[in-house]
């Protein structure tokens, strides 16, 4: 698939009430906003790639509020700081982000633990 744009143009005109109890159209001169949004997509197919140990931890992590694996994951590559995840399936904090290099090689046993190193954010260098 390949790259996917998207791009929103509103214009908010001023119609102007005269003395004369008539509209008058804007003019360049009136007043007038302009907004253009542009949103470009995926700019290629790449997906973030990690290194998954099974139940396993490492410590450091920093709690998150992510309620699901995926969103714990995605949220992680689109965080400079973060090289890494916990995602503890066995109850309580699901989603833990690790900020430093030096944790992730710290791994320790832990059930109903996956623990990700992130090997591949997907940088784009446009």
């Amino acid at each position: 698939m390949g790259a996917r744009v998207f791009v929103l143009i509103l214009c908010h005109c001023f119609l102007t009430w005269t003395s004369k109890h008539q509209f008058r159209y804007p003019t360049l001169s009136d007043q007038y906003q302009v907004f253009l949004i542009l949103h470009l997509g995926s700019l290629s197919d790449c997906t973030p790639t990690y290194t998954r140990y099974n139940n396993s931890n490492a410590p450091g992590g920093e709690a998150q509020t992510f309620s699901d694996a995926d969103t714990c994951l995605a949220e992680c590559a689109a965080n400079s700081e973060c090289v890494g995840a916990d995602v503890n399936f066995g109850g309580g904090v699901l989603c833990w982000f690790h900020l430093s290099a030096d944790n992730l090689q710290q791994r320790r046993a832990a059930n109903g633990v996956y623990h990700y190193v992130l090997t591949d954010r997907c940088e784009s260098t446009y």
